[in-house]
């Protein structure tokens, strides 16, 4: 007798639901003992904040302190390699949720 088995067709969509999901939920970093957004626009202003941080070394100009707010409203002062730390990090996170969605896929 053959064994029947079923993958349904939106088994796909629902892991990249539930990715999607948990990328949204927040990152926290314990450096700072924060949990920080992670929408889409808050990732891309992280993005834009170390191009920022990138031109003004490629500049010579020096990259003052700033203050970054977390999902609870208060603020975090950060330099600007102590940043740049903290972005490696939520990338390094985001790209973990990416890659156990693939795995879960390809498990279908």
């Amino acid at each position: 007798m053959a064994l029947i088995t079923h993958v349904s067709p939106t088994a796909g969509f629902r892991i990249n639901e539930k990715r999607n999901s948990d990328i949204a939920s927040g990152f926290y970093w314990a450096a700072k003992d924060a949990t920080f957004d992670t929408d889409a626009k808050s990732l891309s202003l992280v993005t834009g904040r170390v191009a920022k941080i990138q031109a003004q070394n490629l500049l010579s100009v020096s990259a003052p302190d700033f203050y970054w707010r977390a999902s609870d409203n208060t603020d975090h002062l950060f330099t600007a390699p102590e940043f740049l730390e903290f972005a490696v990090a939520m990338d390094n996170w985001v790209e973990s949720k990416y890659i156990e969605s693939w795995v879960a896929k390809a498990a279908l």
